[in-house]
């Protein structure tokens, strides 16, 4: 059994040989069991590839403050028909909640917070009374149950499956638009050439935040920006497009293997590589401006 959070599988599993067949690659491995991050589809990709037909992906949701809550499992077999991966159904005794803003339950498909109905939660934060107030929550009918705000964001479908689509603060807003970064995130790396990515937002000298995308190329040709633009318009609109490109020989990890969004480094000042060429100003208002 193989445990592990998301960038560390594509890490691990990105620099294994191409000239191994599929079925002599870890024989004995039969789980491979994939959480902390969002679970894109080129992992299943790069599961079906490398891995015996024995072996199963299984991906799950869970936190510190409520232990695990959900599991998916994908054999060699299973179809992955949107970008994001399903993190499953919940365990016995966990109600999962989909809440908007204003703490109201959500229908089948509308993305809000996932929350947890249940008596197996934390106590809540040490010394910290504010926060365990805000975010462990009393049920009306009382009892041992109370409901613990995650600050992961997710949709239900039909059949009762979670989808995770990533953290409530890595949420941001562009030009007026809503981003979900994961979402930027899922279609980098559904770029053949991509090995791994992040977004982030950066606050611009004009006071708008810009997109900025950091990416570790598969291979030792580098990737043109222009290029990158025009296969993310295909799945994106344009205000989710990133600004920038960031190029990275690797990713910062924290201890624990999860990608350290705080380590990694500010886009440089100046003009990206433009899809045209720069015209220099020609009569006096554009001088001025």
């Amino acid at each position: 059994v193989f445990t592990c959070v998301a960038s560390v599988f594509r890490h691990a599993v990105g620099n294994l040989p191409d000239d191994v067949p599929a079925g002599a690659r870890f024989p004995k491995l039969r789980i491979i069991h994939v959480g902390g991050e969002a679970i894109a589809k080129s992992d299943v990709d790069l599961f079906k590839k490398y891995f015996s037909s024995q072996c199963v992906f299984v991906t799950r949701l869970g936190l510190s403050e409520t232990e695990t809550l959900t599991y998916y499992f994908i054999h060699k077999e299973t179809e992955i028909d949107d970008e994001r991966v399903p993190v499953g159904y919940p365990l016995e005794g966990n109600e999962i909640l989909l809440l908007n803003d204003a703490g109201q339950e959500l229908a089948v498909n509308q993305v809000g917070e996932i929350a947890v109905k249940s008596e197996y939660l934390a106590v809540g934060y040490w010394r910290r009374p504010e926060l365990t107030r805000s975010k462990f929550l009393p049920v009306a009918d009382g009892g041992r149950k109370r409901i613990y705000l995650t600050g992961d964001m997710g949709y239900r479908r039909p059949d009762g499956c979670l989808v995770h689509v990533g953290r409530k603060d890595f949420q941001t807003k562009i030009r007026g638009h809503r981003v979900e970064l994961a979402e930027v995130e899922i279609a980098l790396l559904d770029i053949p050439e991509i090995k791994q990515a992040v977004a982030l937002a950066h606050e611009g000298g004009s006071g708008g935040a810009r997109l900025v995308a950091y990416v570790v190329a598969g291979g030792d040709e580098k990737l043109p920006a222009r290029r990158l633009r025009a296969l993310l318009k295909e799945k994106l609109p344009s205000y989710m497009v990133p600004a920038a490109f960031v190029f990275l020989a690797e990713l910062p990890l924290t201890a624990s293997g999860k990608i350290d969004r705080r380590a990694l480094p500010a886009p440089r000042r100046g003009r990206d590589e433009l899809e045209s060429p720069i015209v220099a100003p020609r009569i006096g208002v554009e001088i001025v401006l």
